[in-house]
């Protein structure tokens, strides 16, 4: 399943949660944690959506470093979506 939605549907999926305002934001950075981090920080951000890749076996033990690292630093809720079995 391939996660980069369309405008459309970003604001379809906006719409369905009650979510007025949003922004959607791209980072290329030496270090996309910390940036994405300091990126939540700096909007006051109430909310931060993921998607995860699909994960099969033995990958399915750990997440990505990437969320699980949002997970446990992020100053607000993150919503993972993962694709669907």
């Amino acid at each position: 399943m391939n996660f980069q939605f369309s405008l459309f549907q970003q604001k379809q999926f906006a719409k369905e949660l009650s979510i007025k305002k949003y922004t959607v934001e791209t980072f290329f950075d030496h270090d996309p944690k910390e940036r994405c981090l300091n990126y939540l920080k700096e909007k006051n951000a109430t909310l931060c959506v993921l998607g995860a890749k699909k994960k099969s076996g033995f990958e399915t033990l750990f997440e990505g470093s990437f969320i699980s690292y949002m997970n446990k630093f992020s100053p607000c809720d993150i919503l993972t979506l993962r694709p669907l079995k």
